[in-house]
């Protein structure tokens, strides 16, 4: 299945209930070291109950103190309703923004199985046109690349690439389908509403 860009719905279709309601927010967060790149995306789910992608930024060359207060910064400021982050060898990260947001952080370690769902999760809400890429993004060409050349098989980024705005994607996609009340702390078994 290959990943195409959602046309937006012109303002005419967009149904118009919940407009006063604040739009919910969701974020998406693949951390890694100084040397490699770092992926935080959000996603905001507009009237017509699709899920936008309103953010993608690169991190890369930014230390784990840099990169948290700029996710800090951005999930302050855009109201935050949840945050998946990649926990893996992560629990720092995770520790620190819990401190900041607590009951909003989804704390995911990569296992195989983990991965295949979030990721069969994300082809299913692309196939169903669940979710939506701002064209005016700046990596909007990138996330397409990524999502199209992951192999499902491996579950690895590509030979000369990285997967970390897909996977990012796929952790804000997976913080959108939790039901309101506080996240407890400890491990995330992949339980939905």
């Amino acid at each position: 299945m290959r990943f195409h860009l959602i046309k937006r719905k012109s303002s005419q279709e967009a149904p118009k209930k919940n407009r006063h309601l604040k739009k919910l927010v969701y974020g998406g967060y693949d951390p890694a070291r100084q040397v490699d790149r770092s992926a935080f995306i959000l996603l905001e789910r507009m009237d017509d109950d699709i899920l936008e992608i309103r953010l993608a930024i690169n991190l890369q060359g930014a230390g784990y103190i840099e990169q948290v207060r700029e996710i800090t910064s951005i999930c302050k400021t855009r109201g935050l309703m949840r945050l998946a982050i990649d926990g893996t060898n992560n629990l720092h990260l995770v520790e620190n923004l819990q401190a900041v947001f607590p009951g909003k952080i989804l704390d995911v370690h990569f296992t195989r199985a983990v991965k295949e769902q979030l990721i069969n999760d994300l082809r299913i809400a692309f196939q169903e046109k669940k979710i939506r890429l701002n064209r005016k993004l700046k990596h909007h060409r990138l996330i397409v690349r990524e999502l199209n050349e992951l192999d499902p098989k491996k579950l690895d980024h590509p030979p000369k690439g990285s997967s970390d705005f897909c996977w990012s994607l796929a952790l804000a996609y997976h913080a959108s389908k939790f039901k309101w009340q506080p996240i407890r702390k400890g491990y995330l078994n992949l339980t939905e509403r």
